[in-house]
């Protein structure tokens, strides 16, 4: 049995944080933040908006040794679904992902991912 959330936003700008199981996001209107660290299992986000909403991702996370907008989005791949943000494994050897349904590699820049730091 895998559990999956699902984690709806507002109409204003919101701030979704992932945990360690699959999320299903959707985070509305808005400038939305959608973030992300060590072993946060595979997301989806339903209704990202390139150049408006962001994916914060936590430098080298899951042990990737990536810690710019640009190295992400070298780590973002095209499927029928969307755009695929590999996340790299953990540990555990688990793999992490964020699926950006709808969205393909094309649409997306590196100002489209905020990095932080512990």
């Amino acid at each position: 049995l895998t559990e999956t959330n699902k984690l709806a936003g507002t109409d204003f700008g919101d701030f979704l944080e992932s945990s360690s199981i699959d999320e299903i996001f959707t985070g509305g209107d808005g400038a939305d933040i959608f973030e992300f660290r060590d072993g946060s299992g595979n997301d989806r986000i339903t209704d990202f908006k390139p150049g408006e909403d962001k994916v914060q991702i936590l430098a080298n996370v899951n042990n990737l040794s990536i810690s710019t907008g640009a190295g992400f989005l070298g780590k973002v791949n095209d499927t029928s679904d969307g755009a695929l943000l590999d996340l790299g494994t953990d540990v555990n050897g688990d793999a992490h992902s964020i699926l950006l349904v709808g969205i393909s590699k094309e649409d997306l820049s590196a100002d489209d991912f905020l990095i932080t730091y512990l």
